[in-house]
């Protein structure tokens, strides 16, 4: 992982951070305008601050990028029993004891009830579970050569 941010380790300003090249600057932002100009903001770092938090989280394995949300839409490539792309809800993202995601999609009948409920891993993803149905429909129609 590259950081885009460094956190000073010892010193009186231990624990702060700064953006690389600018050492001096911990808690100044330079950014530009619309119009060209440019110009120094001084804050407390917060956006660095957070961004550096965000690169701690993501060093110690604790920060997860899922690749979709509660809620979200996936499709289902199920070349086993439907045969067909299959548009499945998100319902729930659960993180098991195993440390193992998984998630539990629900599809549903032509009246809005629910119809039945896949658990995919993350390993489906991008195999039979896509974020689009052009992907998915792909994907089923290489299964069935």
């Amino acid at each position: 992982m590259d950081r885009l941010t460094i956190r000073v380790k010892k010193g009186k300003r231990k624990g702060e951070c700064f953006l690389p090249g600018n050492k001096n600057a911990i808690t100044k932002v330079e950014y530009i305008h619309d119009d060209g100009r440019w110009e120094s903001e001084e804050y407390k770092g917060k956006a660095v601050d957070k961004l550096a938090e965000y690169e701690d989280l993501e060093e110690q394995g604790k920060l997860l990028k899922l690749p979709c949300a509660v809620g979200d839409t996936v499709h289902y490539a199920d070349n086993e029993y439907y045969f067909t792309v299959l548009p499945v809800k998100v319902d729930e993202i659960a993180i098991m004891e195993s440390n193992e995601i998984l998630y539990k999609c629900l599809l549903f009948d032509g009246n809005g009830d629910v119809e039945t409920q896949f658990d995919f891993d993350k390993d489906d993803f991008e195999k039979t579970v896509f974020l689009t149905k052009e992907a998915a429909e792909a994907a089923l129609k290489e299964m069935s050569e």
